[in-house]
């Protein structure tokens, strides 16, 4: 064979398997876009929780009132509201603090931190919730009981805490998570797919950041528009998919969202918005449902018929708590109903389970 003959030949297998490689590179970026599109596609599965499940299932029932008239509250006023007087808490914080919320939660925030005891009902049925086939889990609570189950500890320590918290790149990021973490969350660790929890009300590690009063909620709800304004070319130009997820924000209007132990009391102004936004953003694509869970309780019929306006499935799930209209705070009744929330609590994560299976 002729030195030239060798080298066209040397030549052409190099230009074919160059192609080959061309090719390969091709159908791999063909592949990955697809399999991008299709994780875009898929319809996050979301979990909102709050403190009514701490409430049924811990033996210290930690409940953010009680605190405002407890030791601790320095600038504390008896000021005896009527039972028939519904004063949003928010202002009820202003109140009972003479504005001096973020005093309080400094004094207050170790009471606040949350403690699950290993082998206990609360540590079992915060299991149950790590373990549905959830994406995120968003929390109103500030403890993190969440994280201790997900830890396996009892008491969590700030180090412990530093070490699973991580962000998603956010615009103003560093400005905006020194005291309201739109971007910053807990890792619930590889055990259970590395969930992200979300403390979107702030958590007790830092006080700052907890949203309380009025102003708070105020200040939150801003910073939430904010976003949503500066995103919305981005939601758009998806068209048909599904955006990246950059805040938890992002999650609760772009997944099928499933309310758990959380009141969605009307003074909850951020959440009330994004159920407004989710329902009427018109971003060209599918946002998602909202399911929202608690027994039925007859008094609260307007703020159901208000979750109904905005498109949110009440599931009561053939259950109700029984009201003591006389006020007489008896006993039995109130014994009753932390049976049957109890109970609820049970059912409503088996069909959570079931819905989020099929998202």
């Amino acid at each position: 064979m002729s030195k030239n003959k060798g080298l066209t030949l040397l030549a052409n297998h190099c230009t074919d398997s160059i192609k080959k490689v061309h090719l390969f590179v091709c159908i791999k970026r063909q592949c990955d876009g697809t399999q991008q599109r299709r994780k875009l596609m898929h319809m996050r599965s979301v979990l909102l929780i709050g403190n009514g499940i701490n409430l049924s299932f811990s033996d210290e029932k930690i409940k953010v009132d009680t605190l405002l008239m407890g030791d601790k509250n320095p600038y504390k006023q008896r000021v005896d509201i009527p039972e028939n007087v519904y004063v949003p808490f928010p202002l009820k914080v202003v109140i009972q603090t003479r504005d001096q919320v973020g005093e309080l939660m400094k004094k207050t925030t170790e009471d606040l931190w949350g403690k699950v005891r290993k082998e206990t009902d609360q540590y079992f049925f915060y299991k149950k919730l790590l373990e549905l086939p959830c994406d995120d889990i968003l929390t109103t609570n500030y403890g993190f009981e969440l994280e201790e189950v997900a830890h396996d500890k009892e008491e969590i320590t700030d180090s412990r805490i530093n070490a699973i918290t991580e962000y998603l790149p956010g615009r103003n990021r560093n400005k905006a998570e020194s005291s309201l973490f739109l971007y910053t969350y807990q890792s619930a660790g590889d055990k259970y797919d590395r969930k992200r929890i979300w403390h979107i009300h702030g958590h007790a590690k830092n006080p700052s950041s907890m949203v309380i009063g009025h102003g708070y909620y105020g200040r939150l709800l801003y910073k939430i528009i904010d976003y949503v304004k500066d995103n919305g070319d981005r939601y758009r130009w998806g068209k048909k998919e599904l955006p990246e997820i950059r805040s938890w924000i992002d999650t609760f209007l772009f997944g099928n969202v499933y309310m758990l132990g959380f009141s969605c009391d009307f003074a909850e102004m951020d959440l009330w918005w994004l159920l407004d936004h989710k329902k009427n953003g018109q971003y060209g694509v599918n946002a998602g449902k909202v399911f929202f869970y608690e027994p039925n309780q007859p008094g609260n019929w307007i703020k159901y018929e208000m979750l109904r306006s905005y498109g949110v499935e009440v599931c009561d799930l053939g259950m109700q708590i029984k009201e003591d209209n006389k006020n007489t705070n008896n006993s039995a009744i109130s014994e009753a109903n932390n049976k049957t929330y109890k109970e609820f609590y049970y059912a409503a994560v088996e069909s959570i389970r079931e819905k989020m299976a099929k998202d």
